[in-house]
């Protein structure tokens, strides 16, 4: 553990100090005044010391000690040699500490203080812990350390330099370093003071200020420097969009820019961080003047180790706040209470070191920014999230355009100005995260209409971009929609299709051959769709989509009708959690309303199909939409389990009386969104909304058993092999808040 105090007049250590005035200069020198000790420096462990040494001075003298856990007796003396007992009182606590003993001559001629340590055998301390910034003209700076082991002294750089080292006893010893005057720009460094075999180290930064002056360079409109703690921080990725260049070794970079995004922004590296405005990680800066003038932007960042991080991956709140004009229909408390307070729980749980959030678009909902009714847009998302507890990056999601414009680059005007570039990236540990917008709008008469693919300037600025990116290393690539469809299910197989326009899903692809491991995040469906390595087309193996089920399930409309929050596809409203450990990646789906060991539901299928034989709302709503499943296909004593984030490496297993059931994956609509959504909405509305219907999933499994009413031992494990079990009793309730 780094330890580092502070010690009051370590700089007065120079033992048996002399000193005279100007007419004593003639006299002979036993009438200087002397004061000297046998001990220059003092250092104990944490249990304390009683320690006699002995003081000689030529006249009265006096000493004090700094604190009360210091005593010294007697506290003055005279002429000659006077014994003296320190006393150390034991430690109060674990964290090392520092004080000292003032002596002084009768007559003031001579001060000095002789330090007193007392800290563990593994510490390491340095004093003083910091330094006010040097000015241009230079300084000296005096340091003395105390450890009781070897230790190396390195001030990583080529213009401070080192004085001989002076001994003041076997553990102590001062440092002098001098810092020379200084005529080009500011610069910092780190005088590191690191202890050998795991002993503790430390450092303390000097930052001397010089010229503030970035030169241009011809044909650059964009230059500017990244620091870290004052330090320049060399090769670090800057962009703006179009063009990608690195820092150079005084942490400066230039960009011949035509600044058609209005935004220059830094790839954060991975172990660092910025600043966050709100939530929003502030790792982009607006540009401001015209594209052929020069302008300077500078970013500056903070150690943050994050090679072990987690990240919560959420997409589609839908925020509107309906509630304004309808006090039922509660998609902002739903969004504070149900999301916000199981995240908020979440982050108590693990605390907010390492812990990094996403929105994968739709944060808002486009046709309510010009109702009268609500007026929600980004403004109001922004400031909605603006206690959001950990760092949250943003995608654009479709509902994100401005629907007054039919140009895609003007729509987005209202997301870069607001919230920020539509694309960019940024490391966390070994991870490189990728965002993009992968929507194309058309909106044509204001139907919101829109084309999925990534277009050309964001291939050919990814391709840039990942030319900076060891392919060794895990690939997020986060954009709205999903790349890849799973379109049925045959013999436990799903069958995949690309989803992009035309060659989109392969031209994005591409940009990944070579790369170890590059996962999808994507959103935008309302449905937990995982289309794993296995199961992607030939050349794409190294890529996995994990395509999410939404925040606001479907819409906020299964809280308001049910009180539940279900998905199109019966999943549980929710978020991904990925565990990155290095290049180890892992992840779980997190329901909002449940614990997280939910992974999947069970449906006794007699249940369900007496209910849709018996309820006069399911019979409306079959005659009003009488090609919607009726589950008719269900032989006697079938039961339905739904794995909400299921994909191809996960496993499945039934036991009926201690013998296995045969286990079939089958395409599906899953009969609590249909009892929590679909069935009461046409009720209450005499239709429903198309696009909210239950989804026909391919994540649903179908066992036969024997009889009606055996309890059925289920076990289904995830492609990490942990496992997820219910002992399911039947007959089971079929309720929209059934387990």
């Amino acid at each position: 553990m780094k330890r580092i105090l502070n010690i009051l007049c370590i700089s007065l250590l120079c033992m048996g100090y002399w000193g005279c005035s100007a007419d004593e200069s003639t006299e002979s020198p036993r009438s200087f005044t002397t004061l000297e000790t046998a001990e220059q420096a003092v250092i104990t462990t944490r249990e304390g010391l009683t320690k006699y040494f002995a003081v000689t001075s030529n006249t009265s003298w006096t000493v004090k000690a700094q604190d009360s856990w210091v005593h010294i007796t007697p506290q003055s003396g005279n002429n000659g040699t006077t014994t003296v007992a320190l006393t150390v009182d034991p430690a109060a606590s674990d964290d090392p500490r520092g004080s000292g003993l003032f002596f002084s001559s009768g007559n003031s001629v001579v001060q000095f203080s002789v330090p007193v340590f007392q800290m563990a055998q593994d510490d390491l301390v340095v004093s003083p812990d910091a330094v006010p910034t040097v000015t241009k003209e230079g300084t000296t700076l005096h340091f003395t350390v105390a450890s009781y082991n070897e230790y190396e002294v390195d001030t990583n750089c080529d213009w401070i330099t080192t004085e001989p080292v002076r001994a003041i006893s076997p553990q102590i010893a001062a440092y002098t370093f001098t810092v020379p005057a200084n005529e080009g720009r500011g610069r910092s460094t780190r005088i590191t003071f690191t202890g050998k075999a795991g002993t503790a180290s430390t450092e303390v930064t000097v930052t001397q200020e010089g010229v503030k002056l970035i030169p241009d360079k011809e044909g650059a409109t964009i230059k500017g420097e990244v620091t870290c703690e004052s330090i320049p921080m060399e090769g670090v990725v800057v962009s703006d969009g179009f063009e990608v260049t690195t820092t150079d070794k005084d942490g400066c970079y230039w960009l011949a820019s035509k600044k058609k995004n209005g935004s220059v922004f830094i790839s954060i590296p991975g172990g660092y961080m910025v600043d966050t405005d709100g939530s929003i990680p502030s790792f982009w800066q607006a540009t401001t003047a015209a594209p052929n003038v020069v302008e300077e932007h500078s970013f500056s960042l903070r150690r943050e180790p994050n090679t072990q991080h987690i990240l919560l991956a959420t997409t589609d709140p839908h925020m509107a706040n309906r509630y304004n004009y309808n006090k039922t229909y509660t998609d902002t408390p739903q969004y504070r209470n149900d999301f916000r307070g199981d995240i908020d729980a979440f982050v108590r749980e693990h605390g907010t070191k390492n812990v990094y959030a996403i929105c994968l678009g739709d944060l808002t909902w486009d046709i309510y920014w010009y109702d009268k009714g609500t007026l929600y847009t980004l403004e109001n998302y922004r400031k909605e999230i603006e206690n959001f507890p950990v760092p949250y990056f943003q995608v654009m999601g479709n509902h994100d355009y401005d629907m007054k414009f039919t140009d895609d680059f003007e729509a987005a005007g209202a997301f870069r100005r607001i919230i920020g570039p539509t694309y960019y990236s940024f490391n966390l540990g070994d991870v490189h995260y990728v965002v993009l917008d992968n929507m194309y709008y058309i909106n044509k008469n204001e139907d919101r209409s829109h084309d999925t693919y990534v277009d050309d300037e964001q291939l050919a600025w990814l391709k840039k971009d990942l030319e900076h990116v060891d392919k060794s290393k895990p690939v997020f690539v986060c954009m709205h929609c999903s790349a890849y469809a799973i379109t049925g299910v045959s013999n436990n197989k799903v069958n995949v299709t690309p989803n992009f326009k035309n060659s989109g899903t392969a031209a994005l692809g591409d940009c990944f051959k070579g790369f170890a491991s590059v996962h999808y995040l994507t959103g935008d469906t309302h449905i937990n769709r995982a289309v794993a390595n296995e199961d992607m087309p030939a050349g794409y193996g190294n890529i996995f989509e994990h395509n999410m089920g939404a925040v606001c399930a479907s819409w906020w409309w299964t809280g308001y009708i049910s009180q539940n929050s279900i998905c199109k596809d019966g999943s549980e409203g929710g978020y991904m959690v990925f565990t990155n450990n290095g290049s180890d990646v892992k992840w779980r789906w997190k329901g909002m309303k449940v614990d997280a060991g939910k992974q999947f539901r069970s449906y006794d299928m007699n249940v369900v199909k007496n209910h849709y034989d018996t309820d006069a709302s399911v019979k409306a709503f079959l005659q009003k939409y009488p090609l919607r499943s009726r589950y008719a296909a269900c032989k006697a004593n079938t039961v339905y389990i739904n794995v909400w984030n299921w994909d191809s490496g996960w496993q499945i297993s039934v036991k009926e009386n201690g013998q296995p059931l045969t286990v079939t994956q089958i395409r599906a609509e899953d009969p609590l969104h249909n009892l929590s959504y679909d069935i009461p909405r046409t009720a209450s509305n005499g239709s429903l909304t198309s696009s909210f219907a239950t989804y026909n999933t391919t994540h649903i499994f179908s066992v036969e058993a024997a009889s009606a009413t055996s309890t059925l031992e289920i076990e289904v494990k995830d492609r990490f092999g942990v496992p997820y079990t219910e002992s399911m009793t039947r007959p089971k309730a079929f309720t929209t808040h059934m387990e």
